[in-house]
C-alpha cells in the first residue's frame, strides 16, 4: 500500500496534469471530468482507506497514552503508600530504641542505630523575622501568555518579544 504522502502526491499530479491538458486544448472539457474520474477516483478511494488507517492507529495510540497515564497515577500512589509504610516502620523502630535508652538495636541478621545528626534541621516560621544577612533576593518574572492572546485577540496588535503564529488542529471522527 503508498503512503499518505505518496497517495497526496500522486492526486496532486493527476490533477494538475488534467489542468494542464484542459488549458492546452488537448482535452475537452466534458472529457476532462471523464478522465478525472477514471484517474483521480482510484486514488481517492485508496486516500479514504488511508485516513481511516490512520485514523485507527491516532486512536490506539491515544488509547495507549490514556492507559500509561492511569497506571503512573496508580503506580505513584502506591509507591507513597509504600514510602509511608516505610516511614512508620523507621518511626516504631527508633520509638523503640529511645524507650529502652539503647541507640543500637541487633536483630539476628541485622541491626540498627539511632544517631542525631550534628547539622540541625530548620523550619522558617516567619521569614520577615529572619535577619538580611541571611536573605537572598530573588527576583523572577513570569510573563501572562493568556493576557498577551487576550490582547492580540481585541487589538491585533502583536507585542515585543512574541511571535504570533495560527493554531491548527487536527479532529478526528
Amino acid at each position: 500500500m503508498t503512503s499518505l504522502y505518496g497517495i497526496t502526491t500522486d492526486i496532486l499530479e493527476l490533477e494538475r496534469m488534467l489542468e494542464r491538458l484542459e488549458e492546452e486544448g488537448e482535452v475537452y472539457e466534458g472529457a476532462s471530468d471523464d478522465m478525472a474520474q477514471f484517474l483521480v477516483a482510484p486514488k481517492e478511494e485508496e486516500l479514504a482507506s488511508k485516513i481511516d488507517a490512520y485514523v485507527q492507529v491516532v486512536r490506539g495510540r491515544e488509547a495507549s497514552i490514556k492507559a500509561r497515564k492511569a497506571e503512573i497515577q496508580h503506580l505513584q500512589k502506591m509507591n507513597g503508600a509504600e514510602a509511608n509504610a516505610v516511614d512508620r516502620l523507621k518511626e516504631a523502630v527508633k520509638d523503640a530504641s529511645q524507650q529502652l535508652g539503647r541507640p543500637k538495636l541487633k536483630g539476628h541478621t541485622h541491626s540498627i542505630t539511632v544517631s542525631t545528626s550534628k547539622r540541625p534541621a530548620i523550619e522558617i516560621v516567619d521569614d520577615r523575622d529572619v535577619p538580611a544577612q541571611f536573605k537572598e533576593q530573588v527576583l523572577t518574572w513570569k510573563v501572562d501568555k493568556k493576557a498577551i492572546v487576550d490582547h492580540l485577540m481585541e487589538t491585533g496588535e502583536i507585542v515585543d518579544g512574541i511571535e504570533a503564529r495560527p493554531v491548527t488542529t487536527v479532529r478526528l471522527r
